[in-house]
């Protein structure tokens, strides 16, 4: 059992514990939308720390559904991380 039980305080440590475990992959392909646990600099801090060779790019017009079923609109992007 690589996770354990995930509560907001541990959001950080088990996206970091994700990374490692994935770190044999050459390329990882992330997204992350605005109403997550964290803000977009830190979770390109945590993806940093893995790999230098990172491109993010912001999804226009995007729309997601939040905790319930009406779509919302925000901010989603994804982060292109290579090398080790």
């Amino acid at each position: 059992k690589i996770f354990g039980k995930i509560k907001r305080k541990g959001y950080s440590d088990n996206f970091a514990t994700l990374l490692t475990a994935s770190q044999k992959f050459p390329v990882w392909l992330v997204s992350f939308n605005e109403s997550s646990y964290a803000s977009i600099d830190d979770i390109i801090e945590v993806v940093l720390s893995f790999r230098k060779d990172i491109i993010v790019e912001t999804v226009n017009g995007y729309r997601y559904n939040y905790r319930g079923n009406d779509a919302k609109s925000g901010s989603e992007y994804i982060i292109l991380a290579k090398g080790s």
